[in-house]
């Protein structure tokens, strides 16, 4: 009996430890998101200014089966007699595209081409081309969130099953219990007789 109690507690036990990893982790996962979304509507009123598009590099093998195409983009823009170099295309991790995708932007933003250039004037170094999350950036949020909600369900259906069988056997345990009492009454009072 004993036993199952400890066996119980520990369960609950490493339920929480579990939950609250799961928790701390949605709440990180949270925030990211949030400074995320918080740059892209922040990123509407960045100063605009001319860039020039230095170089331009396509790979393939990228993304889920490494079918997806890769695009290294560089630009520079200056701001005051500072010159930065940026290759932030979108707001957010966005590397990874399909081929009409790849070639849509290669259109946009060929070798050589002046650029509207969107920076952050209190961070001059935070530069995009486009004022769009990617598509990559709003996919990472939801699979992450996806994740966390269901490894923090499943965990708990186990907890729960292990507590309801653990509740069904001390029951069974205690109904156990109760007839050897009363077969011990029972046979204490044909003693008796």
């Amino acid at each position: 009996m004993k036993q199952r109690v400890l066996d119980a507690l520990a369960v609950v036990l490493i339920a929480t430890l579990f939950l609250s990893f799961v928790a701390f982790m949605s709440v990180q996962t949270y925030r990211s998101g949030a400074l995320l979304y918080e740059r892209f509507w922040s990123s509407q009123h960045w100063d605009q200014v001319q860039g020039k598009i230095t170089e331009v590099q396509t790979y393939r093998g990228c993304g889920r089966g490494g079918r997806g195409f890769g695009l290294d983009l560089k630009y520079e823009y200056q701001i005051g007699t500072n010159t930065y170099t940026s290759d932030a295309i979108f707001i957010g991790p966005s590397k990874c595209y399909s081929q009409a995708k790849l070639d849509q932007l290669k259109r946009r933003f060929p070798i050589a081409s002046t650029v509207p250039v969107y920076v952050d004037p209190h961070h001059p170094i935070n530069a995009v081309l486009i004022r769009e999350l990617g598509r990559g950036s709003i996919m990472f949020i939801f699979v992450i969130e996806l994740a966390l909600l269901l490894v923090t369900l499943i965990p708990i259906r186990f907890a729960l099953r292990a507590w309801r069988d653990n509740q069904h056997q001390t029951q069974r345990l205690a109904d156990v219990l109760l007839r050897r009492s009363e077969i011990d009454r029972s046979i204490r009072v044909a003693v008796k007789k």
